[in-house]
């Protein structure tokens, strides 16, 4: 018989568990802003879940500048053989505006010693400032490296590669190319069969890569290296069509990765860690701060190239997504969730593969009809059950508007999930469902202080009826307190006690819910009503702050 649910009422026991969870959480992380992510605040912990794990490494990838010989290379020189000549330490620095052609690709071998060797751009940095996102009005400023084949424009050599800083370049693909595969690639996810080849220190710095507008491009970037980055960087015209096409993907390397302060445009899914089988044993990308990226795709894109989802996770772990705006997605190749996380052995020979440890906090995820879809494994192999998900203090904003609509769910969450917490998040606009639960059952699920609307079904299961039911049905474990949920007042659907059930948005006592200011007013019957003793609904302060600068 399924043990009966948990609803933890005890506001000084909680306190005392989130403030021990959370200095246990902050040991790992930084605390310097806001070049690094901010410690978690206690009251993101939970006495019902088991949080996730964050990253155990942090990239430090502070600019340098190097002392070793400068190598110039001009329009129509020979720039792999000033790669080639490069000692770590040296600067191979190429002129601005000038356009260098590959068909096999440029590529970076392998050196001996431990210096940095720097490719970079002409342009000073006082003009292409070491800290700003670079954008396409910036390409004047930049060598252009592009293809001619299917070949990427840069990749990293087959015997692996080291310690390279990559500066202020343009990477793309001949119009006259109408296929591509990858832009640029650090690592490889075919040969890369052990450890020994996996390129590791691989910096892209202030980069320009992307597609063109006839480039049917399977990806801009594959990252498939350890302890490798992407920084202030524009990757654009990602998009393929009749297949899956990103942004960034990477399957064959371990991390730790650091993708920071990033426009991010890409049509299958944007962003994505599996999909394929990882050729090095017990290999499961992690370590992964994910922050202040802008991941989107225009409404052009409709009907012209296949749309998936905005994040897709197969086999990751201890990432920590935090202060990204993310947006736009539609029912097209799937069903619209803007975020899908799922265990998935892809063709059966990854029975390790997993999702686990993810922390979501101070976000916004905007125009899309449905947020997340979590669901323990899919696919007919074994794989490792999806556990400890974190997401918490995000605000989900224009929901299943326009033309960002299909499934109108907030969240989706499927099988025999483990340790699920759904914290202090607000959501600003009307769903069908505020939760749909498919399948399995969860162990320890940590429903609390969300402000959302219940929509048409509220939390809903599968086979059960709304409210309380579902919530028995679909969970060995659960707490489900102190959300301030919507609903007309003639409802009859039965929830668990100690939550709020205003019967219209205005009841909420948002300061300004047309102009999108969802902290609560002073007035507001909620405030403070949380179960650590703050508002309802995610702290806005600090998403604001963690977002601040993101979209531009």
């Amino acid at each position: 018989m399924r043990p009966r649910a948990i609803a933890t009422r005890g506001a000084l026991a909680f306190a005392a568990t989130a403030i021990l969870a959370a200095c246990a959480e902050d040991s790992t992380a930084p605390l310097t802003a806001p070049d690094r992510p901010t410690p978690s605040l206690a009251l993101t912990a939970s006495p019902t879940s088991v949080q996730p794990e964050l990253p155990r490494t942090f990239l430090n990838t502070t600019y340098v500048p190097p002392t070793g010989k400068i190598i110039k290379v001009n329009a129509g020189g020979d720039l792999q053989a000033a790669i080639n000549a490069a000692a770590p330490g040296d600067v191979v620095v190429i002129q601005a505006g000038a356009t260098f052609y590959t068909k096999t690709g440029y590529y970076l071998p392998k050196k001996s010693g431990t210096g940095f060797v720097t490719i970079r751009t002409s342009t000073s940095d006082a003009y292409l400032p070491v800290g700003r996102r670079v954008s396409p009005a910036d390409a004047a400023k930049m060598p252009k490296l592009v293809t001619t084949s299917m070949s990427p424009a840069l990749r990293t050599g087959n015997a692996g590669a080291d310690r390279y800083r990559i500066i202020g370049l343009e990477l793309t693909a001949s119009t006259a190319v109408t296929g591509a595969y990858t832009l640029v690639a650090i690592g490889n996810g075919t040969y890369q069969k052990s450890a020994a080849y996996v390129p590791t220190w691989i910096i892209l710095d202030r980069v320009y890569i992307h597609g063109h507008s006839n480039l049917n491009l399977k990806r801009c970037l594959g990252l498939d290296g350890a302890s490798s980055a992407v920084i202030d960087s524009y990757l654009d015209r990602c998009h393929g069509r009749r297949q899956d096409s990103q942004a960034i993907q990477g399957w064959n390397g371990p991390g730790p990765f650091k993708i920071v302060n990033n426009y991010l445009a890409g049509a299958g899914e944007v962003v994505m860690f599996g999909g394929a089988d990882p050729r090095i044993a017990n290999l499961v990308p992690g370590d992964i701060e994910f922050r202040r990226n802008h991941v989107t795709r225009p409404t052009a894109w409709k009907d012209v190239w296949t749309i998936k989802n905005l994040i897709e996770f197969k086999n990751v772990q201890r990432i920590l997504l935090e202060g990204n705006v993310i947006e736009n997605n539609w029912a097209a190749g799937q069903s619209g969730m803007a975020l899908v996380w799922k265990s998935v052995n892809q063709l059966g020979s990854c029975t390790w593969c997993v999702v686990k440890d993810v922390t979501f906090r101070y976000n916004k995820v905007r125009r899309v009809p449905g947020v997340v879809n979590l669901f323990s494994t899919q696919g007919s192999y074994t794989a490792v059950k999806a556990h400890r998900v974190s997401v918490s203090h995000n605000v989900f904003d224009q929901l299943d508007t326009l033309s960002f609509t299909g499934l109108n769910r907030v969240f989706q969450l499927g099988g025999s999930l483990t340790d699920v917490t759904i914290n202090h998040n607000t959501v600003a606009n009307y769903p069908h469902y505020l939760a749909y639960f498919v399948n399995g059952t969860i162990t320890r699920l940590d429903m609390r202080n969300n402000i959302a609307q219940a929509g048409s079904y509220g939390v809903k299961g599968d086979g059960s009826k709304a409210g309380s039911e579902t919530l028995e049905d679909f969970t060995y474990s659960y707490q489900f307190v102190r959300n301030a949920v919507v609903r007309s007042a003639s409802s009859t659907v039965t929830y668990p006690g100690e939550n709020y059930f205003p019967t219209s948005t205005s009841g909420i006592g948002f300061v300004n819910m047309v102009g999108g200011n969802y902290r609560l007013a002073s007035t507001s019957p909620y405030k403070g009503k949380a179960s650590d003793g703050t508002d309802p609904g995610a702290n806005i302060d600090l998403v604001e702050q963690h977002t601040a600068g993101v979209v531009r």
